[in-house]
C-alpha cells in the first residue's frame, strides 16, 4: 500500500485545518467535514452519502472535494477547478476563484467546464444534481509518484499545499457565512453602531440582521427591543456579557 500523502492525505489535512479553525466561530449554515471511505474502489462512501442526502431532500449550497493538492512539480502554481456546465457549480467555482483573487493568493485557476474528471468523490453529488466542485493539482504536471511508495510528504511542495489550503477555508467560510452575536451590521466590531442598527431595524423597518440570529444577544431566541438594551448595557455599562450560558 503507498504511502498516500498527496493522495489525499493532502486534502484531508485541509479539511482538519479548516475544521480546527472554523469551530471557534458562529456559523449560519451548517458545515460537515467529511473523509469519504471506498474513492478508490467506485466512490463508495460518497456514492453512498450523496444518495441518503438526496433521499432526505437535504439541502447543500455547494461541496468542495479537494483530492491531490500538494504536488506542483513545474512550480507554476497552476491549479484546477473542475465543476463542469451547469450554472451552479460554475457559481461555486467562481467563489472559489475569488477567494484566491480576494486574498491574493498566488494560484493560477484553471476552470474546467468542458470534460470535467469524474474520478472523485464530486462526482457523486453531480449525479444527484447537488453542486459541487472538485480542487485539485494540474492534470498537465501530474504527480510523479502517484499511486507509488514515493507518495509522501517530503514531494510536497508545501506553499502551493499552503496556499490551496487557505484558498480552501476562505471558501468555506464564506458559504458557511460565520457571524458575532452582537455585530448584526457586519462590520465585524461590537460598538453603539450595532445597538443603533438593532434600533433601526425594529422601530423603523430597516436593513434586518444577517443571519437574524446576530442581533439576539441575549439568546433568548427571540430579536426584541430587549436586545437592544441589553446590548447598551453591554457597550455603555459594562453590563452582562453576551449571549450568556
Amino acid at each position: 500500500m503507498a504511502p498516500g500523502a498527496d493522495d489525499n492525505a493532502s486534502g484531508t489535512q485541509t479539511i482538519l485545518a479548516a475544521a480546527s479553525i472554523l469551530k471557534d466561530y458562529n456559523l449560519n449554515n451548517t458545515v460537515k467535514f467529511i473523509g469519504f471511505s471506498g474513492e478508490e474502489l467506485g466512490l463508495f462512501g460518497s456514492a453512498a452519502y450523496a444518495q441518503k442526502a438526496d433521499d432526505r431532500n437535504d439541502t447543500i449550497i455547494g461541496v468542495l472535494n479537494f483530492d491531490m493538492i500538494a504536488w506542483d512539480g513545474n512550480k507554476d502554481n497552476v491549479m484546477e477547478v473542475q465543476c463542469g456546465s451547469p450554472a451552479q457549480n460554475q457559481a461555486l467555482a467562481d467563489l472559489f476563484i475569488g477567494v484566491l483573487s480576494d486574498y491574493s493568493i498566488p494560484l493560477t485557476p484553471q476552470k474546467i467546464i468542458s470534460n470535467p474528471t469524474g474520478g472523485s468523490d464530486h462526482a457523486s453529488f453531480w449525479d444527484h444534481n447537488f453542486p459541487a466542485i472538485l480542487g485539485i493539482e494540474d492534470f498537465q504536471d501530474f504527480n510523479d509518484y502517484y499511486h507509488t511508495t514515493g507518495d509522501r510528504v517530503t514531494a510536497f511542495d508545501t506553499s502551493y499545499f499552503f496556499d490551496f489550503t487557505r484558498a480552501a477555508v476562505g471558501s468555506i467560510s464564506i458559504l458557511a457565512q460565520p457571524y458575532f452575536v452582537g455585530d448584526p451590521d457586519k462590520d465585524r466590531k461590537i460598538a453603539l453602531a450595532d445597538v443603533i442598527f438593532l434600533a433601526n431595524y425594529l422601530l423603523k423597518s430597516g436593513t434586518s440582521p444577517n443571519p437574524i440570529i446576530s442581533g439576539d444577544v441575549d439568546c433568548n431566541g427571540n430579536l426584541d427591543l430587549a436586545d437592544v438594551i441589553y446590548e447598551a448595557n453591554y457597550i455603555l455599562k459594562s453590563g452582562p456579557d453576551l449571549c450568556p450560558p
